[in-house]
């Protein structure tokens, strides 16, 4: 028993000196890498229709987390990923990937929203007035702006009408009519009408 007593520290100094060893600072360096953002922009554009969504694409390495500020959407760890906003004012969304070394990057992606175009308003009226006697009806309508005008049916010609016009359209059953009128740039704007023979 006394010569393991004088063992003892002997055996303790072996088992410290054995022991594992604090991780040097190369090795510190093999396991912690910085993240990188391999991607982060809008699948569309930059810009978008309020109250419309935009579609945006992103992507990290080495990273062990991300996120998104300002928080709209839950992030996962991906090299290719989207996701869909519906931005109301103008936004600059960050991507924040935080690498196995504890740091941050980031990288932002502005967002422009615009107005919803409004519709253009070429047909002032259309109506259906009583006809003169042998004629069923009277279609009446005012234009501006436009530069072409069509019917449909096409019982009458029309065409375009700064102040108010009747055209006489023989029907003998209830018909739907369709004015449909456009302008130099493209735009169309369509209003219909439904007349009863007298």
């Amino acid at each position: 028993m006394k010569s393991f007593t004088k063992l003892q520290p002997i055996l303790l100094v072996l088992l410290v000196a054995c022991g594992s060893a604090p991780p040097s600072d190369h090795a510190k360096q093999q396991t912690s890498q910085r993240a990188r953002i391999l991607q982060f922009y809008g699948a569309n554009t930059q810009a978008v229709v309020k109250g419309q969504p935009l579609a945006i694409c992103y992507g990290v390495e080495d990273a062990q987390s991300v996120r998104m500020e300002p928080p709209e959407v839950e992030l996962g760890l991906s090299r290719n990923r989207c996701f869909a906003v519906s931005p109301k004012q103008n936004t600059t969304y960050l991507l924040i990937a935080k690498g196995t070394d504890g740091q941050e990057v980031q990288q932002p992606f502005p967002v422009r929203v615009v107005a919803a175009p409004q519709a253009v308003q070429l047909i002032r009226s259309f109506d259906v007035m009583p006809a003169k006697a042998g004629l069923s009806v009277n279609l009446c309508y005012q234009t501006k702006g436009a530069v072409s005008l069509t019917l449909t049916p096409a019982l009458a010609p029309v065409e375009p009408a700064e102040h108010p016009l009747c055209v006489p359209v023989p029907i003998t059953q209830q018909t739907t009519f369709l004015l449909t009128a456009t302008d130099a740039a493209g735009n169309v704007d369509r209003m219909q009408v439904t007349a009863k023979p007298n």
